[in-house]
């Protein structure tokens, strides 16, 4: 099959395997738009060519020990339209104040696809005093970036070089598990970390308090609006070892879910002994594509229209932001081997908008299985909306040329 990129956009063919391992080509677009203010809170969007596929996740901070700020573009199947926001929370008139809410919907033909708010606050922390913890007032602050190390999480983690009391063989790390940690061959001695986001901040266990002398505790400064911290519940589980599963102690966010968080880790299947034996390198059967989104749970959408409209408040100095996608598609020309064409729409599977850039970047994809009998494979573009998708020139009346 030959593949012809007919757009000024990065477009990347690649093959891919299905738990039944069956091929499938896959097709990628990334598209820029930069946003343009037209009026109030109303920006546009102007497409740019400059922009190419994210072919590595890109980190927050050091690889591996962060969020992601942007997930690679080559995933083989994304079942979901992820909507992602890059950004920093921005207070309102950008006067100090100790929380604010910032939010986001995203709409189709007035139908609310996502409704999010989250709270904001200024740095907060819990201090132990007369042997009883308190929460602290949160400081006054303007910005924050929208990340997970604003989010509850975070890690405990303890070296064999620094001062330490006694931990409990219980909590030490094997010899096993210090061999193939990450950090070998300097591995801490102890490691323990909320599986949801290492990153964040809050996260700590009753061992690792006692065995640093901890009195002071900074905690998350993002979180649900749904679910606000309870410092009650919160010293009852940090006291007793037990797992912070409760709703509000999840982090919250509106970037990247980094894939070996869970809940998307879960998502990946099973790698036993009777997968080792019977489907490696294969995918497991139990793999699961949503694995390959990347959104948070609430902000995965069917894949939508070309003309939802976005809004954020509280990401940008002027307080609003709202853009409606252009109605521009993206669409794949089949030809085949016997003759006919067939246009193929390719799923608008990504979509990220950057408030700190005022960009929009979409990413479109598509995979058809490599047993159609495929001549040639044409990513097109169109951005005239009352344009057909092609045209088909008949053969010429005096050569018999036949075009394409």
């Amino acid at each position: 099959m030959e593949f012809r990129n007919l757009t000024p956009f990065s477009v990347m063919n690649y093959k891919m395997l299905d738990t039944d391992d069956k091929e499938h080509h896959v097709i990628a677009m990334k598209v820029k738009y930069s946003l343009v203010h037209f009026s109030d809170d109303i920006y546009q969007a102007k497409i740019e060519t400059n922009e190419s596929l994210c072919i590595q996740d890109q980190y927050l901070s050091a690889p591996l020990c962060s969020g992601v700020r942007s997930e690679s573009d080559l995933s083989p199947f994304k079942p979901y339209c992820d909507v992602i926001i890059i950004g920093s929370a921005i207070a309102p008139d950008s006067k100090p104040v100790t929380q604010f809410p910032v939010s986001l919907t995203v709409t189709e033909n007035n139908i609310r696809l996502i409704d999010k708010t989250i709270n904001i606050f200024g740095k907060r922390c819990l201090k132990k005093i007369n042997g009883r913890w308190e929460l602290q007032s949160p400081d006054l602050f303007t910005t924050l970036p929208l990340g997970y190390e604003y989010a509850f999480g975070g890690e405990c983690k303890i070296y064999a070089d620094e001062h330490y009391n006694k931990i409990d063989e219980h909590y030490l790390l094997s010899e096993n598990n210090r061999r193939f940690h990450p950090e070998n061959p300097l591995p801490p001695i102890a490691h323990d970390y909320h599986p949801f986001n290492p990153a964040g901040k809050g996260y700590i266990q009753n061992w690792y308090i006692k065995a640093k002398d901890i009195d002071y505790i900074e905690i998350h400064r993002i979180e649900d609006i749904k679910y606000p911290f309870d410092i009650n519940e919160y010293i009852n589980v940090i006291t007793a070892d037990k797992n912070l599963n409760a709703p509000c102690f999840m982090p919250a966010g509106f970037g990247v879910i980094t894939r070996s968080w869970q809940p998307r880790l879960s998502k990946a299947g099973t790698y036993d002994d009777t997968w080792i034996n019977n489907r490696h390198p294969y995918l497991p059967k139990d793999f699961d594509f949503n694995y390959w989104n990347s959104a948070p749970a609430d902000q995965q959408i069917s894949y939508p229209g070309n003309d939802i409209t976005i809004r954020v408040t509280n990401m940008t100095h002027s307080g609003s932001l709202q853009v409606t996608l252009p109605g521009h598609r993206a669409f794949l020309l089949a030809r085949l081997e016997n003759g006919p064409i067939l246009p193929v729409a390719l799923n608008l599977d990504t979509i990220i908008l950057d408030t700190d850039t005022l960009s929009l970047l979409l990413t479109f994809r598509q995979k058809l299985s490599t047993d159609l009998p495929l001549r040639v494979l044409e990513a097109r573009f169109e951005t005239n909306l009352n344009a057909p998708l092609f045209s088909v020139s008949l053969p010429d009346k005096n050569t018999g040329d036949k075009h394409g």
